[in-house]
Formats: structure tokens, sequence, C-alpha cells
């Protein structure tokens, strides 16, 4: 489906400067509406996802920039710093190069694992199997005080 010509008249005065309401007021006809109702149509059709995609297609072209421009211009930074042996920079436009073309991705970051709890086990020679217990607070009271409950270890 392609914009209708209101629609398209609604789209240039988006682009030319004007709010959503005075964009429509120029493409319809609203003599008798309610500004409220001007406000709500022009916020339907700033939610059409062809209107939506219009303007931006638009607004990318006059600005120029489009991602074959970005990849040129990312192109000759990345030319320019191995000329002049800038290797930092070299990587980072080759990164960007890399990442705007769809070559590479970002991976996830894997989730850190978190320690807890950890028994240290000392052998003094005195009272062998001696266990010293060291934890993170916890709702747990008898882990809060570093205490493991056992006939054959002693916790400190």
């Amino acid at each position: 489906m392609s914009l209708t010509p209101k629609q398209h008249i609604f789209c240039d005065g988006i682009l030319s400067g004007l709010n959503q309401s005075d964009a429509y007021r120029e493409a319809y006809q609203v003599d008798g509406m309610a500004p409220a109702t001007i406000h709500n149509e022009a916020f339907k059709l700033m939610a059409n996802p062809e209107i939506a995609t219009s303007i931006e297609a638009s607004r990318q072209h006059r600005r120029g920039w489009t991602l074959a421009r970005i990849l040129e211009e990312a192109d000759r930074n990345l030319q320019g710093a191995q000329e002049d042996r800038q290797w930092a920079s070299a990587n980072g436009s080759l990164a960007f190069i890399a990442k705007a073309s769809g070559v590479v991705q970002d991976r996830p970051t894997p989730e850190t694992v978190s320690i807890t709890r950890v028994t240290v086990v000392l052998d003094s020679g005195v009272n062998p199997g001696t266990v010293a217990s060291l934890s993170e607070p916890s709702l747990e009271p008898s882990l809060e005080a570093g205490i493991e409950p056992s006939d054959t270890t002693a916790s400190y």
C-alpha cells in the first residue's frame, strides 16, 4: 500500500517543520473539528508504520546519511588511520564497519558467577580436620555467624 496524496502532504508538512496537528490541518479538511480530534487524528497518522517509515527515509535522504555513505566515511577513516599507523583508530574503524555492515554482531556478555560461600580447611597439626567457614550475610543466622553445625568440625 502506498501513501495517499493527503498522507504525502501530511508527511511534507512534518518534514518542513510543522507539528503534527498543523501538518494534519494542512493536509485534511478540518472545518468543524475540535482541536483534540485534530491532535488525535494526527497522532494516528504518525503511528502508521508506512508514514513513519516515509518520514524517516525522507529525513535520512535530506541529511544525505545512508548506510552506504556511513560505510564509505568509515572506510576512509580506516584507510587514513592505517596510513598514519594509528592502529587503535584503524581497529576502531574496522570494528564499526563490521558492526554497521552486519558482518559482526555483539555477543551477549556471559553471566557472572558470584561465590557466596568459601570453606577453608586449616591443618595446624594439633586438631586435624578443623574447618573454618566464611560466608556472605544471609537469611540463615547460622551462616551469618559462619557457624556450620557439625559434630566433627569447629567453626571460626
